[in-house]
């Protein structure tokens, strides 16, 4: 018997695929799918009218336990609007968003994520960090760095404040009636329709939600190379510049969150503590300013020894 949970399918995960022209590396997510424990999945892929074989590459291939679900978006809506396209034809109890030039990394990743939100009803959402691999899967970086401190729940919003960063990656599996609250919307400035994450993860904590990091690694990341690297750097300046002041305006109202609920709200008093922020930051301070200088220099250091004898 099917278990329906506000017209959603109960423990069903819907992985939502934006594309455009990912051939490349297609094929090996959708292989990566299969492989999940968690057999309860079904795959949207919203194409934006790739002239790769891409379209092709989905039709054709030979689903053995998730479902496909085919969006042509060759109108090349935003991306926002994009995710809004495979979110409303998702039938699971939780959804994901997922990069096509990723894969996952852990075959019952997805398991775990499932059956935690089903024990703890408290949780939203349950993320992991990625791993940056070559066309070969040979890993080169593995996040989280040896700089950073992972903390859950509510606590991440104080890191957040000491460090700038943000603690969580946008591998997560959350559930659909929190995903359809926190993301964007056509009112939302260019800024987070641009960096969609950023709002969710705003309106995520406006909403006093919590989520919970898996320390397990959750997908793999391949580094495409282009042609064209002098088209390609501009285009990644523009980028990093646009997703830049989007970062500094999240972080601006980061730092505003914390203060007046450190100060001013005396029901998340307990939550923000002065202890918890002072901590943090010392631990925060001390990472940045030993290990990672004393590794900095170990590896130039033997950079300089590799280049004389070799």
């Amino acid at each position: 018997m099917v278990t329906i949970v506000d017209k959603k399918i109960k423990d069903k995960l819907s992985i939502v695929i934006v594309i455009l022209n990912g051939a490349e590396t297609l094929l090996r997510l959708l292989n990566s799918i299969e492989k999940q424990s968690h057999k309860f999945i079904e795959v949207i892929l919203v194409d934006g009218g790739s002239s790769d074989a891409t379209v092709n590459m989905f039709n054709s291939y030979k689903f053995n336990t998730a479902t496909p679900i085919f969006i042509d978006n060759s109108r090349e809506l935003n991306i926002v609007e994009s995710y809004r396209l495979g979110y409303s034809a998702s039938n699971g109890e939780y959804v994901m968003t997922i990069g096509h030039d990723d894969y996952f990394y852990d075959n019952n990743w997805v398991q775990y994520c499932v059956n935690f939100l089903n024990i703890n009803k408290n949780y939203s959402l349950v993320w992991g960090r990625s791993m940056s691999v070559d066309h070969n899967g040979v890993a080169y970086g593995i996040t989280p760095r040896f700089d950073e401190i992972i903390v859950d729940g509510r606590d991440s919003l104080l890191q957040t404040f000491v460090t700038g960063r943000i603690p969580t990656d946008v591998n997560s599996i959350i559930r659909t009636q929190v995903f359809d609250l926190c993301f964007p919307n056509k009112k939302d400035d260019d800024c987070y329709l641009f960096t969609p994450h950023l709002y969710f993860y705003k309106a995520f904590y406006m909403n006093n939600l919590v989520y919970k990091y898996s320390p397990q690694i959750a997908t793999c990341s391949i580094d495409v190379k282009q042609s064209g690297q002098n088209r390609l750097k501009s285009r990644q300046t523009r980028f990093k510049s646009r997703e830049s002041k989007c970062l500094k305006r999240f972080n601006r109202w980061i730092k505003g969150y914390v203060i007046h609920n450190l100060f001013f709200n005396k029901k998340l008093y307990r939550e923000f503590s002065i202890k918890k922020l002072v901590i943090l930051l010392l631990a925060d301070l001390s990472y940045k300013y030993t290990v990672y200088r004393a590794i900095r220099l170990i590896s130039r250091k033997i950079k300089k020894i590799t280049k004389k004898f070799f």
